[in-house]
């Protein structure tokens, strides 16, 4: 088990520091390392940007124009014609599209992710229920990963609470390697699906629920792969966050947020199968508009559920990082609805 010594907050901030001080002796090789590591702690492009800009001039002090030009196309930054990032907090952010469970893309949309169930609860090798292997197939081995259905502390038995989120996060790791599917997923991002429908969580008993999730969101990051840093997710709605966990909790563990209930098929979104409207437009508009901005615990959402297949044609979602492990993006409110 990998102990770890400083909280991602520091290690975000240590990053960009050490980022700049290789630009500026210039070992941009260097300094693109320190802020790839910054992103996986949290850092965003737009604050890699103002950290560059900042130390930019005067030339003699800081970067030249050149050299600011030269480091932001090493780190894949963008630059206007006039030498300035564009990068701005009204940027629209990317965009890669996927299913989950039992759903495929279809109807001219790209299958660049897919997120398939692995198991629940005390399973200890998952289950073979919920997963699309066309969908995984499409998608790719490393664009693919699993999900585990989290079970609340009811239905803890003999465990603590906390212990109760270890052991379900260890049987999630498990299945991770021995589920029925487990040579379709090699993305090492796994998340927790916290819903009613799993069992064990009653509205209000925000301590042993918190403890749960803790518990699962620590073990998972403690025995997943360092590198790259692999961080635990979650895949719940606001309503959910607030009944179970209350609106004043965070996570011990940061957490890739998984969102959904949130505008999910909403009327300004197009039906996935409804080809007389443009589904990527409209996602992407109330992607940028509204949800980027919602926060639970402060994190902020990298995967969005947009459409679910109770309302037909299947569980679709929009992603803003294609990666083998998503990272968590931190900065958002500690609670927010939609």
């Amino acid at each position: 088990m990998r102990l770890r010594q400083r909280p991602s907050e520091q290690i975000h901030a240590d990053a960009l520091k050490m980022g700049i001080q290789k630009a500026k002796s210039g070992c941009f090789s260097c300094a693109e390392n320190y802020f790839e590591l910054a992103k996986q702690h949290g850092a965003t492009e737009e604050e890699i940007c103002q950290e560059l800009t900042a130390v930019a001039v005067p030339p003699k002090q800081g970067l030249t124009r050149r050299e600011l030009i030269r480091l932001a196309a090493a780190g894949g930054l963008a630059v206007s014609a006039a030498g300035l990032f564009t990068t701005t907090s009204h940027a629209a952010v990317p965009t890669y599209w996927g299913t989950d469970s039992n759903s495929q893309s279809c109807c001219q949309i790209a299958q660049n992710f897919y997120v398939g169930r692995m198991g629940y609860g005390g399973e200890p090798s998952g289950d073979g229920y919920y997963f699309n292997t066309a969908a995984a197939s499409a998608a790719g081995a490393s664009n693919t990963f699993g999900y585990w259905g989290v079970v609340g502390p009811d239905s803890r038995g003999s465990y603590s609470a906390y212990d109760w989120g270890k052991k379900q996060a260890d049987n999630a790791w498990n299945a991770w390697y021995h589920s029925p599917y487990e040579s379709y997923i090699h993305g090492y991002t796994v998340f927790g699906d916290i819903e009613s429908g799993f069992g064990g969580w009653s509205a209000g008993n925000y301590g042993p629920n918190q403890d749960v999730i803790n518990g699962f969101c620590t073990e998972l990051y403690n025995i997943t792969p360092s590198n790259p840093v692999v961080w635990p997710g979650i895949y719940v709605s606001p309503n959910t966050w607030s009944q179970f966990f209350g609106t004043n909790f965070k996570t011990a563990t940061s957490f890739v947020l998984w969102l959904t209930g949130c505008d999910t098929c909403g009327g300004d979104i197009c039906d996935p199968c409804d080809n007389s409207c443009n589904t990527l437009t409209t996602v992407a508009a109330r992607l940028n508009s509204t949800v980027v901005n919602i926060g639970l615990g402060t994190m902020k959402p990298v995967l969005w559920q947009y459409w679910i297949s109770d309302c037909d044609c299947g569980d679709f979602n929009v992603a803003i990082q294609q990666n083998i492990s998503f990272s968590a993006i931190t900065g958002g409110s500690m609670y927010s609805s939609c």
